[in-house]
């Protein structure tokens, strides 16, 4: 392949894991449980804390925390092997 295809090849294999994971996210079971938020232009909010007997507001300066993962080449390319190891750390260590 030219170098162009090897970019577009990426480009929409890429493309595909990211729709593949937006789907999943929709189906998530933990989604349902968890809500995600967005806030744009905001650089500091308040939320309110129970105290014992009284409610007090406290300020917060908002940073963006972000954690994504996208799955390694191998998963793509051999997708058996990848899914027998996370089967295999879910049950976790041998005893």
């Amino acid at each position: 392949m030219t170098a162009s295809m090897r970019l577009q090849h990426a480009s929409l294999k890429r493309d595909e894991q990211r729709d593949i994971e937006r789907g999943t996210r929709q189906r998530s079971v933990m989604m349902q449980m968890v809500r995600s938020q967005r806030v744009k232009y905001a650089s500091r909010v308040s939320i309110q804390v129970a105290d014992h007997d009284a409610v007090r507001e406290v300020p917060m300066a908002m940073t963006e925390m972000r954690h994504t993962l996208e799955l390694p080449l191998s998963e793509s390319t051999d997708p058996l092997i990848g899914f027998w190891v996370r089967k295999k750390l879910g049950r976790g260590p041998d005893r």
